[in-house]
């Protein structure tokens, strides 16, 4: 993986659907940058500090909502001179969205009196009263034509469908919720999943006519739903319990065909595996350190400095330099290609581009190597296999470690390491006397294909389960040192990332596991978002940015890895 530099962010950071670009806020101010490049193409500033922004579908506009005043603000990529204002007074702005053709801003009013559809070519704007939630409760169809939108009056909950192209509302029907918490059209537009507050386990399915075609309770005087989720390929629904089960119902008959369990302890037998996250320390052995003698002696003549300013020994695996300056010219003078020979790399595929650790070598008559004393305090180490030198000249020089800040501090660094079964669990007892538990599926997503889906178990909140759907069984354990705070599939094929809010990335997929360190200083991942087409990662610390370039998935094998990465 390949890491940009750090940019400022002050909150919303999203990739637009067509992966070209990447819109960041930072105060008041909307950046649009090149998503190669990082170039800055467009700048916008807002009235107010951005609370949020969200893409258009077409990628030509961009909204921005200010939490500080009532008002959204709309911009266009191709007509820079274009803006648009939604201010609606007194109801105030609690959330705006796109609707699919691009052309039309969805906005729901504080406190759910209404929402309101404002056209963006004219005028017009339609009404819709009493919406059931801001944020949610607002499904569209994937061929953009239709709209499901929750609505709550005299105490029952309603669902009204409307024309995405007229706005008018085609029809309305009252479902059966206590308190309806969440609806969702089918991949294949053909049914409209509603689920219950999780007080009542209830997930509904109806027809588009307002038909109820199945309704589905796993059971009864607990709390209920907490996720529900849609497979890619609209055969499976996948709901996430809060009693630490998920269960996946099929498309033809609604009925319940897998139920995966979430246990402490994993035994045998079982065909999961399961990747623990451990520290390891970084050694670099100098024991076998030495000077040859058989380079030539007199090599002043074609450094541009002194011996004093470079020195180089030689150790068994492999080659170290240790330099002041005219690293450039040294190789030169030795009818060496720089660019090819400085291989900026350590043993274990460690290869970083921050010099953040320091190696003071003093040696006391190097003819004679008698003494060796390392003392990190700052930067300096470059590798050049293959090639030693002597010289009877003392020196005390400085050099570049080329190791990650995070491992170099502890000197440590983070691997995954397979355990054997049987496995005991980390998990977490929550409080009955608190409301909302810390308990049951809290992450709940499908893999592109449809073949994996991932969970969450909150009160396991170190743990992700990874469970292939063809077999109907655990396929990989993922157990972290920290809370997972957000994980993420690949939209082009079966590989997530994980963070746990450290400098260490994690990613999966069936050939494997690794752990990825960022050489960025003091750069913590609270988040990610995937580029559409899959290769790119926004990771985003708590005042920055950066993206990842992810080139290919995981090699089949495990013998090897790329820079700063294990695979097992």
């Amino acid at each position: 993986m390949e890491f940009t530099d750090a940019y400022k962010q002050t909150g919303s950071c999203c990739f637009s659907p067509n992966a070209r670009y990447l819109a960041v806020a930072v105060d008041y101010r909307l950046v649009i940058r090149d998503v190669v490049s990082l170039k800055v193409i467009q700048l916008y500033s807002c009235v107010d500090k951005i609370s949020y922004i969200e893409w258009a579908v077409d990628s030509e506009y961009i909204l921005c909502g200010l939490h500080k005043r009532p008002v959204v603000q709309a911009w266009s990529l191709t007509q820079p001179e274009w803006t648009c204002k939604i201010d609606e007074g007194p109801a105030g702005i609690a959330y705006a969205r796109w609707s699919p053709d691009s052309r039309h801003i969805l906005t729901t009013s504080e406190f759910q009196v209404r929402l309101t559809v404002w056209s963006l070519l004219n005028t017009a704007c339609v009404h819709v009263q009493w919406p059931k939630h801001a944020s949610k409760g607002v499904s569209f169809t994937q061929d953009g034509k239709f709209a499901a939108v929750c609505t709550r009056r005299d105490c029952k909950d309603y669902i009204n469908l409307l024309s995405c192209h007229t706005w008018e509302i085609m029809g309305t029907f009252a479902v059966d919720t206590i308190d309806l918490a969440g609806i969702e059209w089918s991949p294949d537009d053909s049914s409209i999943v509603i689920w219950d507050s999780l007080l009542e386990y209830k997930v509904l399915i109806y027809s588009p006519d307002g038909r109820c075609l199945f309704k589905y309770q796993a059971y009864e005087n607990g709390l209920g739903v907490k996720t529900v989720a849609w497979s890619p390929c609209g055969q499976f629904l996948a709901v996430g319990s809060f009693d630490q089960i998920l269960r996946t119902l099929n498309h033809l008959t609604w009925k319940t065909f897998a139920e995966f369990t979430h246990v402490t302890t994993i035994r045998s037998p079982c065909n999961a595996v399961v990747f623990k996250e451990v520290d390891e320390p970084l050694q670099l052995d100098m024991s076998e350190l030495y000077l040859s003698d058989n380079f030539p002696h007199n090599i002043q003549g074609n450094c541009p400095g002194s011996i004093w300013d470079l020195v180089l020994v030689s150790h068994s695996q492999w080659g170290i330099m240790v330099f002041a300056s005219g690293v450039k010219e040294f190789c030169h003078g030795l009818g060496l290609d720089h660019r090819c020979h400085l291989t900026l790399m350590l043993p274990l595929c460690y290869c970083y581009r921050s010099l953040v650790d320091t190696l003071c070598i003093t040696m006391a008559r190097i003819a004679n190597l008698t003494k060796v004393e390392i003392a990190q305090f700052g930067t300096g180490l470059m590798l050049l296999p293959n090639i030693s030198i002597t010289t009877p000249y003392c020196c005390h020089l400085s050099a570049t470690a080329l190791v990650p800040e995070s491992a170099a501090e502890g000197n440590t660094r983070v691997k995954y390491k397979v355990m054997d079964f049987p496995v005991s669990l980390p998990f977490q007892k929550p409080a009955p006397d608190k409301p909302n538990p810390k308990q049951g599926i809290g992450l709940l997503s499908w893999s592109n294909d449809s073949q994996y889906v991932f969970t969450r178990n909150d009160n396991m909140p170190t743990i992700l389960w990874i469970w292939d759907i063809r077999r109907l069984e655990l396929a990989t354990v993922l157990v972290q040192k920290d809370p997972i705070r957000t994980a993420a599939w690949d939209p082009t094929c079966p590989r997530l990332v994980l963070c746990t809010g450290s400098s260490q990335l994690y990613m999966w997929s069936p050939s494997g596991a690794c752990c990825v360190n960022i050489p960025l200083s003091n750069f913590v991942v609270c988040d990610m978002k995937w580029n559409s087409d899959g290769s790119c990662l926004l990771l985003k610390d708590r005042e920055s940015f950066c993206c990842s370039a992810v080139v290919s998935v995981l090699p089949e094998t495990s013998e090897g890895s790329s820079d700063g990465e294990d695979v097992y």
